[in-house]
């Protein structure tokens, strides 16, 4: 009789720990894991698509400070601030190429990136060029902003973080020297 029990108790045990057991990630559906994933997808799909634009930006900050240095209307110390901050650009690039190999990101290459001259339809002075730079690096900051508030990849964050601060500073510089104009 107490090896009736016994079975009966260890069965019971038994059927009750298969039925207590959650075959579905401990209470997710599966809608729910499928929805999980979309939203990795997605997120990663936004950090794609910014650093792309990240990429686009400082192609075109690189060409817009090549055609600058062209100009006769720039003092030598803004060619040589130009010079400066195209070498910290490229150092930039180098390191989203980096990260973007890591991450199975595709980047535009220089010959994807257009440069259209619609810049000097009239002779304009270092002002109005260095005003036009203090916009792109906006727009590369405003990029960089936007990867630190959405991504969850640490890799980007930290690249998007340093360069924001780096960026910030270009702006200063820029502005001191528009200010000296």
């Amino acid at each position: 009789m107490d090896k009736k029990i016994l079975k009966s108790f260890f069965l019971s045990v038994f059927l009750f720990a298969i039925m207590s057991c959650d075959n579905n990630n401990n209470g997710k559906t599966e809608e729910d894991n499928l929805k999980n994933k979309e939203d990795k997808i997605t997120r990663n799909q936004d950090d794609a698509k910014l650093f792309v634009t990240a990429t686009e930006n400082y192609i075109r900050l690189i060409n817009y400070n090549n055609y600058l240095k062209t100009k006769d209307s720039l003092t030598v110390e803004t060619k040589f601030f130009l010079q400066s901050l195209n070498n910290e650009i490229q150092n930039r690039l180098s390191n989203l190429k980096k990260v973007s190999k890591d991450e199975l990101i595709l980047l535009p290459s220089k010959d994807e990136v257009l440069f259209l001259d619609k810049i000097d339809s009239v002779h304009k002075s270092e002002k109005d060029y260095l005003i036009k730079l203090d916009e792109m690096l906006d727009k590369q900051l405003s990029v960089m902003e936007n990867l630190i508030k959405k991504s969850n990849n640490i890799k980007m964050n930290v690249l998007a973080n340093e360069t924001e601060d780096f960026l910030k500073a270009q702006k200063e510089n820029v502005k001191k020297i528009i200010s000296k104009r």
